[in-house]
């Protein structure tokens, strides 16, 4: 059979970048989850859907999945290009990095929230023993720590705050991991001994 590339959505069975289920056009590209696909991935499938919602729809799986799929009667070459663009023929694919940015930020609030000031004030306890840090020191808030705990990591990894691990996970462990965690330990240190908020005095040399 001989394909007519002039149509938009050849290009897309020239590439490989679809395949049809249940009567559906699901695109190869942009699909992540807990268990699959990356940030990139998710990354582009926000960009694709928010730039293009007349055209690309999202199918909601288990564990946080999301998939992509086709309306085929708005699809025109400026569509087919972005596609192209989000998968393995692109030499970087990424579609926006201030959007990769925006997810790279929500997951770390997620998982600060989620998990890592609770490890981090755990830390602290250990290090100084102190039983309960938030009525040890009342003064010094989750804002404060996280600020800490931040920029030592920053400035030990050489302007990196950790990773995002897979589509839904951040992780600040690192090479730098070790000097980062004894400089974030220093700078909690000295604001036990002030009991004053980092954030409002700006005072403290941390690495």
């Amino acid at each position: 059979m001989t394909v007519n590339l002039s149509k938009p959505i050849d290009r897309l069975y020239e590439h490989k970048l679809i395949n049809e289920q249940e009567g559906t056009l699901h695109l190869t590209v942009a699909a992540w989850g807990d268990y699959g696909g990356s940030i990139l991935d998710r990354a582009n499938a926000r960009y694709l859907t928010t730039n293009y919602p007349d055209v690309i729809n999202v199918r909601h799986g288990w564990y946080s999945s999301e998939s992509l799929y086709l309306t085929t009667r708005y699809l025109t070459d400026d569509v087919v290009d972005a596609i192209i663009g989000a998968s393995e023929y692109a030499d970087y694919p990424i579609l926006d990095e201030e959007m990769l940015s925006e997810i790279e930020s929500e997951l770390r609030d997620e998982a600060w929230s989620d998990w890592q000031i609770r490890e981090v004030k755990r830390e602290i306890e250990a290090a100084w023993n102190v039983e309960e840090f938030d009525d040890t020191f009342p003064g010094i808030t989750d804002e404060d720590i996280r600020w800490a705990f931040e920029t030592t990591f920053e400035a030990a990894n050489c302007g990196e705050n950790g990773y995002a691990e897979t589509a839904t996970s951040w992780v600040w462990s690192s090479t730098g991991e070790k000097a980062a965690r004894e400089a974030f330990l220093d700078a909690i240190a000295a604001l036990m001994v002030a009991d004053l908020p980092a954030t409002g005095y700006g005072q403290l040399t941390l690495i």
